[in-house]
């Protein structure tokens, strides 16, 4: 955007009138209905704080997407690291889920 055309449009932003935006014919022929009601009741800068938002949004969605699968993957690795615990100790005659469920009643009667 030149600093011309940035100039008009920081002035047409600048100087929303009482009753709201009024956009050109020029501008509304390329425009939807709604984009066009959205821009005359909330004004011109209303597009581009909606899609700042929704990018934000979606950025957040993306990294706690990230944050889920790789503790997923941690989750999937202790379950592996247990069924191999209990896979020994079976074949060692040991019946580690009586030992722990042994310790953990004693935790809970202390």
């Amino acid at each position: 955007m030149t600093n011309s055309a940035y100039n008009n449009y920081k002035k047409a932003i600048d100087a929303k009138p009482e009753n709201g935006y009024e956009i050109s014919p020029q501008v509304t022929e390329w425009l939807s209905d709604d984009s066009v009601e959205v821009m005359e009741h909330f004004g011109l800068e209303a597009p581009v704080l909606l899609n700042n938002y929704a990018c934000a949004v979606e950025d957040a969605l993306i990294e706690q997407v990230k944050k889920n699968n790789a503790l997923q993957e941690q989750l999937d690795a202790a379950a592996d690291l247990i069924a191999d615990a209990l896979r020994i100790a079976r074949q060692n005659g040991v019946d580690l889920e009586a030992e722990l469920t042994a310790i953990a009643n004693e935790g809970v009667s202390a």
